[in-house]
Order: C-alpha cells, then structure tokens, then sequence
C-alpha cells in the first residue's frame, strides 16, 4: 500500500518522469547505507515527499536543478514527480542548486532516535529500518545514557550504520568495548556494515589478548609483559635481536629448567639413548625418572 500525498497544485507541477531528460551535475551518491536505505523504502512507501526543481527546455522537456536522487527513484517505481518550475537558466540554476545542497545537513543519530520513539515499529519497518536498528534507536531514546550520546556524536560522522552498531555494543554489552570499537571505526574510516564487521573482530581479538595464555588470568594494561607476535615477526625478533630483546640461558630438555651457557654441556638425543639402552632393565625399571627419559627419548627418535 502507498500513502496518497497531496500537494498544493499552484506551485507544485505533476511531471512524468519521461520528460526529464537532464541534470545540471551528476548525482554523489549516499555515503551512508541506512539513509540510502530508508530513502528507497520511504519513497515505495510514502512517495516523493519534497518536489524537485526543474526547469524548462525545448519540446515540453524539463532539467533537473535539485533532486536527481529522486528522479532516479521515481524512474525505478514508475512514478510521477512533484516538481516546481523554475524558469532560470545559466549561473542562477547553478546558484539554486548550490544554495539546495549546501542547506541540508547530516541529522544526527540521538534526533533520529527521538522521531524513531513516536513511530511504530510497522511503520519503522516500512522505511528500511531493520529489527537491529528499529531496536537500538528505540532504546537510546529510552535510556538517556550520557556516555552514549557521547559515543552516538563521535561516530556520527562516520555513518548511520557504525553509529547503531557501536551504540548497541555499549547498550547491550559493554561500554568499554563500545569505546574500543567507536575508536577502531574512526580510525579505519569505517562506513558499511562489511567495515564494521571486521571492527567488530578486531574488538574480540583485543578482548581475547588481555587475557593471560597461561593461567587465563584477566590482565590489566599494567599487567601486560608482551606483545602479540605472527610466527614471521617472533623468528625476525629471536634472530635479531636475541642478544637484547631475549634470555640467553640455556633450556635443559630433561629438567625444562633454564642455565647460565658455562653451566650446560650439550649431549645427543642418539648418544644418550644409547648410554640409557646399556644400562640394565632391572636398573632402569627402578627408577622412573630414568624410565620416563627412556620413553622421551625412544618417542623423540622414533624407536
């Protein structure tokens, strides 16, 4: 179903979109999915709500000065066009369009969470707002949150879209990761929903690394002794700067334990399972370190 809107006819001209037939620059384009989103869906839903600006040439024809968006729209539903005439041409139709461009501004997402609280959510639905978006908004609205209005207006110039997700994220989970995230999205320029999924992976992965690996003690910044290596940079470290960066003592493959290299002989795997294989098995079973050592080894060497 489609609203039917009514427009005052002494100014406003119903123009097929058959007879536009050009465009005084070309369109930019949305840098943001949700307003390109619900721009769509409002217009299949409601129709075009402002009447472009055209103006007339040879054979009937009209140019547009401000409104290509929706021209491209209404071409796309098979609609006519409100539209008001101006007869300018030259610099002044540039001037307009200018002027037209240059007056609109980037509503900020805190403003449509406070409209998204008088609408129903059919209605939301209707316009392009997912259930995800649809519930965030209506929820900043609700809640009030200072330092979520604080993360909302420094993501507002990214995009819609990181906008909800990083509002969600200090909403429903934590605002410390929110924080973390909002960051990572400024940082990265992110914009799409694609962008902020792997922001998204980046946040999980810095949670996962404030974790000791070991005893999975919970790490604060001061508690944290090294840094997360790839294979490729940890053998680039040990090669060179092995003298500086780490430990020079010796590890001793029986004991695990570490020592000075003047305190360490080094032996083969081959040569000590053949002392151990001379040693009687009556000995041998006696003692079980030695047993263990044998089987270490017999493993090791594949015996």
């Amino acid at each position: 179903m489609q609203l039917t809107l009514k427009y005052d006819t002494e100014r406003v001209y119903w123009i097929r979109h058959e007879d536009i037939s050009g465009q005084l620059a070309e369109s930019e384009g949305f840098d943001d999915e949700l307003r390109e989103r619900v721009f769509k869906k409002s217009i299949e839903y409601i129709g075009i709500i402002n009447p472009i600006i055209v103006t007339r040439i040879v054979d009937g024809k009209f140019t547009v000065i401000d409104g290509v968006k929706r021209v491209e729209m209404a071409k796309q539903f098979n609609m006519d066009i409100p539209s008001i005439v101006m007869d300018v041409s030259g610099p002044m139709a540039f001037v307009i369009r200018l002027v037209t461009n240059f007056a609109r501004r980037t509503i900020k997402t805190k403003e449509v969470a406070e409209l998204a609280k008088q609408i129903p959510p059919g209605v939301l639905s209707r316009l392009g707002f997912n259930l995800e978006e649809r519930n965030v908004l209506r929820s900043m609205a609700r809640e009030k949150d200072k330092e979520v209005e604080r993360l909302s207006e420094r993501t507002d110039a990214l995009s819609s879209v990181v906008t909800i997700k990083v509002v969600k994220k200090a909403i429903l989970e934590d605002k410390k990761k929110a924080e973390r995230m909002a960051s990572i999205a400024l940082r990265e320029c992110a914009k799409t929903k694609k962008d902020m999924e792997k922001v998204e992976k980046e946040v999980d992965q810095i949670v996962k690394g404030r974790y000791c690996a070991v005893c999975g003690t919970n790490l604060g910044k001061e508690d944290v002794h090294w840094l997360m290596l790839c294979g490729s940079c940890k053998w680039t470290l040990l090669e060179e700067w092995k003298e500086t960066a780490f430990d020079t003592k010796v590890k001793d493959w029986i004991t695990g334990k570490y020592y000075e290299k003047e305190e360490c002989i080094v032996v083969s795997k081959e040569r000590l399972y053949e002392v151990l294989s001379e040693i009687p098995e009556e000995c041998l079973v006696k003692s079980k370190k030695a047993q263990q050592l044998f089987m270490r080894l017999q493993n090791d060497l594949g015996r």
